[in-house]
């Protein structure tokens, strides 16, 4: 069983409060820049204070943690002009000392939502931690694993996956996950 807690409140005090590396992961989907009415905060937020204010509380969380920290964000467009609050926390992270993965992006089901330029369906994963050493995916322990029931490796699993409704792989697939790169080419 896994163990888990969610916390409710402001990020600030809760990452403050937290002895260092006593979390496994933050995740979280902050207030977008310009937009801060929206959360009960300012009216505007400037793209720039908002860099800053992530980037404090990204510290704050790379402090908590002992894992990975996300944060699913976009920037903003005002009167046509994208405003990069996303790249903008990623260099400032980076210069801070923090690491940072690089990030990649989530598409969203989400209709167009504005009508002079592409639609907004998709928002930055932006991922941090404090270490250099991180999880990476082993070729070795997939093939050791070669009775999974379904897509989903048991390390990753958290729930069954007919919960999730995760299809099972084809039997084909299932042996030949394991393989690595120079086997497959040897059978070729």
């Amino acid at each position: 069983m896994i163990d888990y807690r969610l916390e409710c409140g402001d990020c600030t005090q809760l990452l403050r409060s937290m002895a260092p590396r006593s979390v496994d992961l933050v995740i979280g989907s902050p207030p977008y820049p310009e937009k801060g009415s929206r959360y009960g905060g300012k009216e505007k937020w400037p793209t720039a204070e908002w860099i800053d204010w992530m980037l404090d509380v990204s510290k704050l969380a790379v402090r908590a943690c002992k894992g990975y920290v996300v944060w699913v964000v976009n920037g903003a467009v005002r009167q046509g002009k994208y405003l990069p609050a996303c790249e903008g926390l990623i260099w400032k992270a980076h210069e801070a000392g923090i690491i940072v993965e690089r990030p990649c992006i989530w598409h969203k089901n989400a209709p167009p939502n504005r009508r002079d330029w592409f639609g907004n369906d998709w928002e930055y994963v932006v991922v941090f931690k404090g270490k250099a050493k991180g999880n990476y995916f082993d070729w070795g322990l997939s093939r050791r694993q070669r009775s999974w029931p379904c897509a989903v490796p048991p390390c990753i699993r958290s729930t069954t996956c007919e919960a999730l409704s995760i299809p099972r792989l084809p039997s084909h697939l299932r042996t030949s996950l394991g393989t690595t790169r120079r086997a497959r080419s040897s059978r070729l």
